[in-house]
């Protein structure tokens, strides 16, 4: 059975302060492991997500910043592109976005005119930032 991650989460820190109160300090980093493993099954519980939405639609979905994030003319003068890249919070963020605002389009209209979505925590050009946002 799998737990609700709030659940979870709470356990792992209730188990982390027991560790610290209760065994001292080389349990400690025990329970620390159990924690960044746990985060870790979570942060790929979210990409995977990403990479079955991207599926769904026929888009592809990038979310980690590499050379190929901008292409070559755009990270060249005068538009000298540049993206940051997403931290963990980002990725879990738009991963449940991300299906909210698809939805509410018909998946041909997405298909037929979106080939990839980029994910960022800053992007810029001609030295401009440049952000966007949706409350859903």
């Amino acid at each position: 059975m799998k737990l609700p991650t709030k659940i979870t989460i709470v356990i792992i820190a209730v188990a982390i302060a027991l560790g610290v109160a209760v065994a001292g300090t080389s349990e400690l980093s025990h329970f620390k492991n159990i924690a960044k493993d746990y985060y870790v099954y979570y942060l790929t519980d979210y990409e995977n997500s990403l990479e079955e939405l991207g599926q769904q639609y026929n888009i592809e979905i990038k979310y980690r910043v590499d050379p190929d994030f901008i292409d070559e003319k755009g990270r060249l003068p005068p538009i000298n592109g540049n993206a940051t890249q997403l931290d963990k919070f980002g990725i879990a963020r738009f991963s449940k976005i991300l299906p909210e605002v698809l939805s509410q389009y018909p998946p041909d209209v997405i298909k037929a005119n979106i080939e990839s979505i980029r994910l960022s925590k800053e992007l810029s050009f001609y030295g401009v930032r440049y952000g966007g946002s949706m409350v859903v």
